[in-house]
């Protein structure tokens, strides 16, 4: 039930035909299959919960039917056959049947074999190159400074097929350096950039813009003709495409100004700085405004969702509190022993009352800042119970423990607000399929929120004797001694969600 695209795709693709613009396909061949195999009409040609079993007919059968559909629906000859995060290749059927090979040799073979499949129907194949990497590196790590990619590898790649540096978070540029070089090495390469919206309400414009930078100007040098940035729709899909145009207008600027350095993020008064060959803030916001005739402000104010200032910037991952603290339990807690001490509700006040600035400025061309601007609304509020509602129960402040009712009950009415403009973004940008999944996260947070306002009203009106909920202990899950960010934090299905999607 995620609906079928075809006709949507041709029609896509005729249009932007009218502008020059190639549309390739995205597909996966191996990998990150895990919706399809889980189904017993797969079961045959599964090899573990997420990866399809190399070698099988079955496999390429269903393969060649993607491949075609495709090359049906599409004018651009390139498609991108995924084949990235292929963890446990060869350990689940594969080995039942076959008996225990490397990986890489399973890795490369079943590469040949779709190569084959999409020349039969006119593609030439990119992919995404970190497990070639990985499994070529003695630790088995994507990014080893260490693995080096030996000739009888690179021979045993495709010559026609690209390999696809993707690297959304590295911001050493040694590293970054590195690995161009050995994608540049096999011939056609290409770079697959941030523009940071995994698992996020927003797009985490800093983030992107540090390590996009870097990595833009390394592929420059290394003459790598070909990059993109990636908004994708990890865990969720909460964040609008909208929101990612100031990003993709800063790697066309990377791409076309003739700018030799685009590392242009720095934590400055002005933001944005770099060296005399680096395009500035303001160059950006003025080309932005030609193409579009949009502010960059209110997309950077967007990105202040999840650029709260207490972020540890030495950590690889970007912290994602606008998701986390939204969809966490208000009674339990998750994440309420990380707020402490750091006056989010303040903050994210300070954001309602700037997305709401933004908003009257832009009017009807600002429709994607609605759904920002009540989110931050809710989160001003729901900070404030997190920071304080166990502390009251505690401290036995029953005139606090009032007052927090009543702001649970208008937290109620904001939340079911950010669920009516939520829907409407999505219907207006997306298909219908899959926003089911976020029903069921807003549906499941007012419910909740209702059962905490009927056990804290029970409580304080004496029908109940004490709140279980309040009297455990919080700790620290996305907050380390430099701050928020010890990782990517995900709505896993035994915290608040029904369905897996």
């Amino acid at each position: 039930m995620r609906g079928g695209y075809s006709e949507e795709q041709r029609q896509l693709d005729h249009y932007a035909a009218g502008y020059g613009i190639d549309i390739v396909a995205s597909i996966q061949v191996l990998g990150h299959m895990e919706k399809v195999v889980r189904f017993p009409e797969y079961a045959g040609i599964k090899d573990s919960a997420s990866c399809l079993l190399a070698g099988e007919e079955g496999t390429y059968r269903l393969i060649e039917k993607m491949l075609k559909t495709m090359s049906s629906c599409l004018r651009s000859r390139r498609i991108i056959i995924g084949m990235d995060e292929t963890h446990g290749l060869g350990e689940g059927n594969y080995r039942r049947l076959h008996g225990r090979h490397e990986p890489l040799e399973i890795f490369l073979q079943h590469l040949q074999k779709v190569d084959v499949l999409a020349k039969k129907h006119g593609l030439r194949v990119a992919l995404y190159s970190d497990m070639i990497f990985k499994y070529s590196s003695p630790r088995r790590v994507y990014l080893d400074p260490e693995a080096v990619l030996n000739e009888e590898i690179v021979s045993q790649i495709p010559a026609d097929a690209s390999l696809i540096y993707w690297d959304y978070y590295s911001s050493d540029p040694k590293i970054i350096e590195r690995m161009m070089r050995e994608h540049r090495r096999t011939g056609n390469a290409v770079y697959a950039g941030p523009l940071l919206s995994v698992s996020s309400f927003c797009v985490q414009y800093e983030a992107t813009f540090r390590t996009a930078g870097t990595a833009l100007a390394s592929a420059r040098r290394n003459g790598i003709s070909m990059a993109y940035g990636c908004l994708w729709h990890d865990d969720g899909a909460e964040c609008c495409d909208w929101l990612g145009l100031l990003g993709m207008q800063y790697y066309a600027e990377c791409a076309y100004s003739g700018y030799g350095a685009c590392d242009i993020y720095s934590t400055d008064s002005t933001g944005f700085v770099g060296n005399e060959a680096a395009v500035s803030m303001e160059e950006l916001s003025r080309r932005f405004y030609a193409c579009t005739g949009l502010s960059a402000k209110w997309f950077l104010d967007a990105s202040m969702l999840d650029a709260v200032p207490c972020i540890n910037r030495e950590n690889r991952w970007p912290p994602n509190p606008s998701k986390y603290l939204l969809w966490q339990d208000p009674l339990e807690g998750l994440c309420d022993a990380d707020l402490q001490g750091l006056s989010l509700s303040e903050y994210y006040k300070s954001v309602e009352e700037r997305l709401a600035e933004d908003l009257g400025y832009a009017g009807e061309k600002g429709w994607f800042l609605k759904v920002p601007l009540q989110l931050a609304r809710v989160l001003s509020r729901k900070c404030y119970l997190s920071e304080e509602l166990s502390r009251h129960y505690v401290e036995q402040d029953r005139e606090a423990l009032e007052k927090d009712l009543l702001l649970m009950k208008e937290l109620w009415d904001h939340v079911r607000q950010l669920w009516i403009l939520h829907r409407e973004q999505w219907m207006a940008t997306c298909s219908p399929f899959g926003w089911s999944r976020l029903d069921l996260r807003y549906g499941g947070l007012m419910a909740r929120l209702k059962t905490a306002e009927a056990r804290l009203a029970g409580y304080l009106d004496g029908s109940l004797q004490e709140l279980q909920e309040l009297t455990v202990p919080r700790f620290r899950l996305d907050r380390g001694d430099q701050g928020l960010g010890n990782g990517i934090w995900k709505v896993y299905a035994d915290v608040a969600t029904l369905s897996d999607g």
